[in-house]
């Protein structure tokens, strides 16, 4: 169900560019109803954790928004909004484009609101970094960043240096 590749012998290359013989894809898992909703809980199960770490009783109380980096989680991230009856946001892959509904984030907001943002593997934090500039362009706070896996090759670091967020594994 998830695209998982152990191989030392051949390497893969992430987006970051960087040769790894370990990758973890978890978007063929998309197509399965059942790995969408188990997905969609256990990042769930890590929401309602940091919920209660943050001192509150509801998820409510800490986001007004769920968002998932384009375009790993976009597909987990709409399963979690509708299990938890919360609203979504999806930034596009593309935050310049020209033609059409031209926002660079489809869905409703307004400046303050505070954002759970999701992603599949941290890798050097490029694209959680961008994912945070472009919700934080639209005067959107990430109040925290969750990941599936984090790769432990420095990303969560450099999020946390560029931006101020933690990652959560």
């Amino acid at each position: 169900l998830f695209g998982i590749k152990e191989d030392p012998e051949e390497y893969g290359t992430t987006k970051s560019g960087r040769r790894t013989p370990h990758y973890l894809d978890i978007r063929p898992g998309i197509t399965s109803f059942f790995t969408r909703n188990f997905v969609a809980q256990k990042m769930l199960e890590l929401t309602d954790k940091r919920v209660v770490q943050r001192g509150c009783d509801h998820t409510h109380e800490v986001y007004t928004h769920f968002s998932g980096t384009p375009e790993a989680m976009t597909s987990y991230a709409t399963t979690m909004a509708d299990l938890a009856e919360f609203n979504l946001l999806q930034p596009r892959v593309d935050a310049n484009k020209t033609s059409g509904n031209k926002t660079p984030i489809l869905g409703k907001y307004k400046k303050g609101d505070q954002v759970a943002a999701y992603d599949d593997v941290v890798t050097d934090g490029e694209s959680k970094i961008t994912t945070v500039k472009t919700l934080g362009t639209a005067g959107l706070t990430v109040a925290d960043y969750f990941v599936v896996l984090d790769r432990e090759e420095g990303g969560a670091n450099e999020v946390r240096a560029e931006t101020g967020i933690d990652i959560i594994p």
